[in-house]
């Protein structure tokens, strides 16, 4: 009698030590639950928020891109115009020189202002290069801003181990391996 009153109470303690065990673990997975959902709901609005970040960044950067392009474009057509001008002017020059001095001095001062104002148009063309560059150089940047995931590491890995292939990537690792290439070359005047 008293091994079998032994052996139910041990019994009965097993079965509540079980319940218990159960109730815990299961509070503990709904916590886990809770939390990776949290985590979920936390990480969505991270990548919302990133998303809108790199769309304005981007946006930013290519009407800064195209301004510069625009700029660079009209220096290089002033430039060459500049120079068509100059041509012109030494050409009457040599032809009005030895008959009218008057028009040799007027023409000599147009050819000055003409240096004057290709010397401005070179530093323009200068200073737009200058802004192409930076601009690059913010791209740059904004790409290296963007967080790296798990499928971005992988992708990162083939497109550095694997330029050949690097069509088959991630567009955001497609991005980070445009980066790292190097800027384009300065345009001199």
């Amino acid at each position: 009698m008293g091994a079998a009153a032994g052996a139910a109470a041990a019994g009965a303690k097993l079965d509540e030590l079980w319940y218990v065990s159960r109730k815990t673990f299961r509070t503990a997975m709904a916590r886990c639950h809770k939390a990776v959902d949290a985590l979920r709901q936390h990480m969505d609005g991270v990548k919302g928020e990133l998303a809108t970040k790199v769309e304005r960044c981007r946006k930013d950067t290519l009407a800064r891109v195209e301004a510069a392009e625009d700029t660079l474009a009209r220096g290089i057509e002033h430039v060459r115009q500049a120079e068509a001008d100059a041509v012109e002017e030494r050409a009457a020059l040599r032809t009005d020189v030895a008959g009218v001095r008057e028009v040799a001095d007027t023409n000599a001062q147009r050819l000055l202002d003409n240096a004057r104002e290709l010397a401005a148009v070179k530093e323009m063309v200068r200073t737009a290069n200058n802004a192409v560059y930076q601009v690059w150089h913010q791209v740059q940047k904004a790409v290296r801003l963007l967080p790296p995931t798990d499928s971005d590491e992988t992708n990162t890995a083939a497109v550095t181990m694997a330029p050949a292939v690097a069509h088959s990537t991630s567009p955001r690792a497609q991005s980070a391996a445009r980066a790292k290439r190097a800027p384009p070359p300065a345009i001199t005047s």
